[in-house]
């Protein structure tokens, strides 16, 4: 692939600058296999952002085909009317485990399976971000990980709904 366009003069640094404002997908729709030098910009990023919520099929392909899981600094979840599946097709490819760099977590589903695998968040030495739908989840998923590790290093907890009762 050895075409080359006006990208391939543009530094590293401002490139990774705007993929700041981009979802993963987003970035390997817009500029994977624009050049060899687009190619090699995208390997090198490190700070991908993973959106599961209205995201089409094809760019959801696009996305498990491209990421490798320690470039990932976020994940949010939405399993909801417009991406039936993508949830459980998403971790049938990746174990949540290989996201080594996961800062932050969000969780837009009332889908229970995945509060099971939120225990596992403590064992990232970089998260600091959960974000649930429910506080009632909130407790379970932190009372049925290890607290310990995972309070002293979450900087945010965010939910949607907070019982009172």
């Amino acid at each position: 692939m050895s075409k080359s366009c006006l990208f391939d003069f543009f530094p590293v640094e401002i490139i990774h600058g705007i993929f700041h404002y981009l979802w993963a997908h987003e970035i390997f729709y817009g500029f994977s296999q624009l050049s060899d030098y687009a190619d090699s910009v995208l390997f090198g990023y490190d700070r991908y952002s993973i959106s599961l919520s209205s995201i089409l099929k094809h760019q959801f392909d696009l996305t498990c085909r491209r990421i490798r899981p320690e470039q990932v600094i976020s994940i949010t979840i939405a399993d909801n009317g417009d991406t039936p599946d993508q949830l459980d097709l998403f971790f049938s490819k990746f174990n949540i485990l290989q996201f080594i760099n996961l800062r932050s977590f969000a969780i837009m589903s009332s889908d229970q399976s995945i509060f099971r695998r939120l225990n596992l968040l403590c064992k990232f030495n970089h998260f600091q971000s959960l974000s649930l739908p429910q506080i009632s989840q909130a407790y379970w998923c932190l009372c049925g990980s290890s607290v310990e590790t995972m309070l002293p290093r979450l900087r945010q907890l965010i939910t949607n709904q907070c019982p009172l009762t």
